[in-house]
């Protein structure tokens, strides 16, 4: 049984690519990198649930922008009643986590954007904030987390 170059170089390239799929981190490779151990330990959002930030209620929290800081306090963690259960691939039953936090912000009017968010005991994380419905004169900011 005899090969050409170009038979030869083919099957080489399929087996060594096939090799490497073999011995690399699968979730690493479907580009799953978030749920690597490693990885979670360093996100501070991952580990935060909503009894976490229900002791920061009242808490101010500093929100920066490229221009400007803002000061704001938390004011509501709301936590909907109904929870989704997801089938993931593997039949596997979840429980999805959704909720949303509302800060009260002095400065009305603040656009939707990913702020800096600073306090001083959870540290400094990167929020997308969206405005909410203002009352006094007082802006709302809006962060919805969903976890699935």
């Amino acid at each position: 049984m005899s090969f050409s170059r170009r038979e030869f170089l083919k099957h080489g390239g399929i087996s060594a690519i096939g090799m490497g799929i073999l011995f690399s981190n699968p979730q690493k490779l479907i580009g799953q990198s978030l749920f690597d151990k490693s990885i979670v330990g360093e996100n501070l959002l991952y580990s935060l649930t909503p009894e976490t930030f229900k002791k920061y209620i009242g808490n101010e929290f500093t929100f920066y922008t490229e221009e400007a800081a803002y000061q704001g306090t938390l004011s509501e963690v709301i936590v909907p009643t109904a929870k989704k259960q997801i089938v993931s691939v593997r039949r596997k039953s979840k429980t999805s986590t959704t909720f949303f936090l509302k800060f009260n912000v002095q400065t009305p009017n603040l656009p939707q954007a990913t702020y800096k968010v600073y306090e001083k005991s959870l540290g400094q994380f990167d929020l997308l904030l969206v405005p909410g419905n203002p009352f006094d004169d007082k802006s709302v900011l809006i962060a919805t987390f969903n976890r699935v």
